[in-house]
């Protein structure tokens, strides 16, 4: 256990200096002060551990709070991780061939922080939205078999992808387990990605 928590902090801790490192450079190299970015970065990156070495001892509001904003932390650092490793893997490529200028890098590296935590914080409340907005499609199955009581149809339903854990919670749980109800199924599956 202790070597799995180990690994796991040690690169949550890596990633999250990625970034920050991401942006320090992107804000500093335009000229701009860091240290709100900073004190920022540390507070809503420390989010997530505390969080859930918080809830250990006791569970309240405040280890809710830290829990749900860790969750969300979370996804950002995932998505911005993925768009910051593109970009850098793209300025890499193109500098044997000087494509952007070195004095242009500066602007571009503060338009890139600009735009990959724009598009990150979008991408995440989209995600959130769909994931507390649970939506039924229904399919019509036809195949030739006969049940053993003689029913002619059997109603199945199929949940999947309800990351329940930081950000999903209880009261999300209480809905889908009203809209399955309401479904009257004679058969009820999960599919897979429960946990998130």
């Amino acid at each position: 256990m202790a070597v799995f928590l180990i690994v796991v902090l040690s690169v949550y801790s890596l990633a999250n200096l990625y970034l920050y490192l991401k942006g320090l450079h992107a804000i500093a190299g335009a000229g701009y002060p860091t240290k709100l970015y900073t004190a920022a970065f540390i507070l809503l990156a420390s989010t997530f551990v505390a969080g859930k070495f918080l809830e250990y001892g006791f569970t309240n509001v405040m280890t809710d709070i830290l829990n749900i904003a860790g969750g969300f932390w979370m996804a950002f650092m995932l998505y911005a991780f993925l768009m910051w490793f593109v970009s850098d893997i793209l300025l890499l490529v193109q500098r044997p061939f000087h494509l952007v200028p070195v004095t242009a890098l500066p602007a571009i590296k503060l338009k890139l922080f600009i735009i990959i935590t724009s598009v990150t914080v979008i991408i995440i409340i989209a995600g959130f939205i769909n994931a507390v907005s649970p939506v039924v499609k229904r399919y019509d199955i036809a195949l030739d078999k006969s049940f053993n009581d003689g029913r002619q149809e059997v109603r199945i339903v199929a949940v999947s992808d309800i990351h329940l854990g930081s950000i999903i919670r209880k009261r999300s749980m209480r809905h889908l387990s009203e809209m399955v109800k309401r479904e009257n199924a004679d058969l009820v599956l999960f599919l897979g990605d429960l946990i998130g």
